[in-house]
């Protein structure tokens, strides 16, 4: 898996109710890249983003450092899709941790069984946002506080995006009617993948179209 590193201060920027430090940043890591590992495979997500790569709709990849960081931390393994949720850690009680902690002891940061089972456990309270800080379900932003941002606080939320306004040198009139054809292609595409995957998952599936103006271009991390 890709390794990166990530200030605190970007994860106190997204989770300003977290008591962040050294050793949450690192359970963190972990945790997000097994959820991540998890709901790719479980949702089947790279079948439905090479879908998208091989359309005959020239929907053009963001480039790596115009990316977010959501959109980042799987690019290894996804073009267009990515796992939107944020991470709670502090909802797990302390043997979950311990098990965090001894696998970054161990270095192993793969998905196998044990991790699989791990995820499965307790990823429905990790992701939870507590928007009423009641444990009931509202509608929460995931990005502008706008409609088309908001899912159930309980849901796995899947990022799109792509280069939307890539003209390929075209004129207007021949760019105006492919962009048409790429949304209604992306609409289409986000229906089946909630109809095909949501029976595997207890929680609900929101997937999100974002874009330029919708993210936040934070790459404060870097790469060993």
């Amino acid at each position: 898996m890709k390794k990166y590193k990530i200030s605190i201060d970007y994860l106190r920027d997204i989770m300003p109710k977290s008591n962040i430090n050294e050793r949450y940043l690192g359970l963190y890591m972990i945790y997000r890249e097994l959820f991540n590992e998890y709901i790719i495979q479980k949702l089947e997500l790279e079948k439905y983003d090479y879908e998208i790569l091989k359309s005959e709709y020239k929907l053009k990849q963001v480039a790596e450092d115009n990316m977010d960081l959501y959109q980042y931390w799987t690019n290894n393994k996804l073009k267009y899709l990515y796992i939107r949720n944020n991470i709670y850690i502090e909802k797990l009680d302390k043997k979950e941790l311990k098990w965090l902690e001894n696998r970054i002891i161990a270095n192993r940061d793969n998905l196998d069984d044990d991790a699989k089972k791990f995820i499965e456990r307790t990823y429905v309270k990790v992701i939870f946002e507590d928007t009423g800080r009641d444990g009931k379900k509202y509608n929460a932003f995931y990005g502008p506080t706008t409609t088309k941002y908001m899912a159930r606080n309980d849901s796995i939320v899947i990022g799109i995006r792509y280069h939307d306004y890539y003209s390929y040198n075209m004129s207007d009139q021949e760019w105006g009617e492919l962009r048409k054809k790429q949304l209604d292609f992306l609409k289409t595409k986000i229906r089946t993948i909630i109809e095909e995957q949501k029976s595997k998952v207890e929680n609900p599936i929101a997937i999100i179209q974002y874009n330029d103006y919708s993210i936040e271009k934070k790459l404060i991390f870097s790469k060993n």
